[in-house]
């Protein structure tokens, strides 16, 4: 499909776990019932951390973005396995299966860094308890999530970006349930060695690093713990580390268990690990936060039993850091309607509208997954439709086809449109990070009371006691450039048509 005499896969093979029928079938019922507990069990955590107030702390606010980057990473892999066993299908095709890498990289990499930053968290609050406040302030908080999802992507693309520029043969057959960056290296007929260096060098910084902070974070905290007069102030030190050092312990293993070991050789063992790496590992999660924490379970045990999670609940106005410029630390959701009546037509409404979103949208992704005829430019970038930069990618695409259809195949190859997902990607991180550090350092009065169902950024921009020029400014910038280049790329190629 590229066009490109070098690159002659354009798909690959997934050969699974096994090669039997019987067990294919055992395999198929583990994962479907492994991504559903997945699934649930971390929703269920970010649900019980969003309703309760008592867990709107930096500690509860890490647990729940790596709650969420498990439902993802889990969903790069699992749902492909699974489509392909229903339809009877091993094909992946060669921009599905560098997408997958991608994403892979994104989230594996976002979850090494969310792990450091929680050991650095606990270290905080058992070696400087009477300074955890200050320290662990809100801005900050938000900060290390949002550098840690820009760093992440990054990784993800340049290693993407050393990957399409490999060449494939007549070899496509991964052993594998999914597309394993080094088993799919192992395919290339060209000279890897760029990728071996980088991957030895950068990527062992990005995972030695968090692991050396993680380490050394214990290290504090363990002679902390050791210089503890009473075994109750020992408890309840190791209790707020034990579930966290559980999931380090089963996350680094893996991975330990997946790369330590010879290029040339791949075993049962390293199939296990990989398998505990992207499918275990983010079911587990919500079982061991949530059966070893007392917070989890009684803020789910409210849910569960729809009591007023609120009941007793005086926010405080101040700051989680101490700091008296910021009195806000919790917003109010006025919602759609002020009337009980309208509001439970309002939750129909949009519990209706979000399942058949969902449904609808995994509709078309294994739709095209499955169909080899789908596996084009056009509905790749269909499948991964996620952002506005995206809209601007299809419309490019569309005046390739149309306006130069002898050279689709060459100017649209696989190549070029991996790329331009994984740089929507990145760009759209970078610009969330911008507009959140802008929001971060802008200071709240008693004005908490947001006028919507979620928080918008212009309501809350409206509650700031402070001057908000340069988000103002930052606002309308961005605007002005979304307009133009939503506007301007149609016009160019409708141009072109004429």
């Amino acid at each position: 499909m590229g066009g490109d005499n070098q690159t002659t896969v354009t798909e690959f093979l997934l050969l699974g776990l096994t090669e039997e029928s019987e067990q294919e079938d055992a395999v198929f019922g583990m994962f479907f019932g492994m991504y559903m507990v997945t699934i649930s069990g971390n929703l269920l955590i970010i649900l019980a951390i969003s309703c309760d107030p008592h867990l709107h702390t930096p500690m509860y606010f890490f647990l729940a973005n790596l709650s969420s980057v498990d439902i993802c990473f889990s969903s790069v892999t699992v749902p492909k396995a699974l489509a392909n066993h229903m339809v009877g299908s091993k094909s992946i095709s060669y921009m599905e299966c560098m997408a997958q890498i991608y994403f892979l990289f994104a989230f594996g990499t976002l979850d090494n860094f969310l792990l450091s930053v929680m050991a650095y968290d606990r270290y905080v609050a058992i070696c400087h308890p009477l300074h955890y406040t200050l320290m662990m302030r809100p801005r900050l908080c938000v900060l290390l999530v949002a550098i840690s999802w820009v760093i992440a992507n990054l990784h993800a693309i340049l290693h993407t970006l050393l990957m399409v520029r490999l060449t494939f043969s007549s070899h496509n057959a991964v052993p594998h349930f999914f597309c394993d960056p080094y088993l799919v290296m192992k395919l290339s007929c060209s000279d890897t060695f760029i990728n071996d260096v980088t991957a030895f060098a950068e990527a062992g910084l990005i995972y030695a690093i968090p692991f050396v902070c993680i380490v050394v974070s214990y290290a504090y905290i363990c002679s902390k713990v050791l210089k503890m007069p009473s075994a109750q102030g020992i408890r309840k030190a190791m209790s707020t580390c034990g579930s966290h050092l559980t999931v380090v312990c089963l996350f680094y293993g893996a991975i330990l268990g997946i790369y330590m070991h010879p290029s040339s050789s791949y075993s049962l063992r390293d199939a296990v690990a990989s398998v505990i790496f992207t499918v275990v590992t983010p079911m587990t999660n919500p079982f061991i936060y949530s059966l070893r924490n007392r917070d989890i379970k009684g803020a789910l045990r409210k849910i569960i039993l729809r009591q007023d999670i609120n009941d007793g609940i005086h926010v405080p106005m101040t700051d989680m850091g101490g700091n008296s410029k910021t009195m806000v630390t919790v917003f109010f959701l006025q919602g759609l309607s002020g009337k009980s009546e309208q509001e439970e037509i309002f939750f129909g409404m949009f519990l209706g509208m979000y399942l058949v979103t969902i449904s609808g949208s995994l509709l078309i992704i294994l739709a095209i997954s499955c169909d080899p005829h789908l596996h084009t430019p056009m509905y790749f970038f269909l499948a991964n439709l996620s952002n506005n930069f995206l809209l601007r990618v299809m419309a490019y695409d569309r005046y390739v086809a149309i306006c130069h259809p002898l050279h689709y195949t060459l100017m649209m190859r696989p190549r070029l449109c991996v790329l331009l997902v994984a740089i929507s990607w990145v760009i759209t991180n970078l610009h969330a990070l911008l507009h959140i550090l802008l929001m971060a350092r802008l200071t709240f009065c008693s004005h908490n009371a947001v006028h919507h169902f979620f928080c918008d950024p212009y309501p809350i921009l409206k509650l700031f006691c402070s001057e908000p020029f340069i988000n103002d400014l930052m606002d309308f910038t961005d605007m002005m450039t979304t307009v133009v280049f939503t506007v301007v790329t149609p016009l160019v190629n409708l141009q072109s048509l004429e």
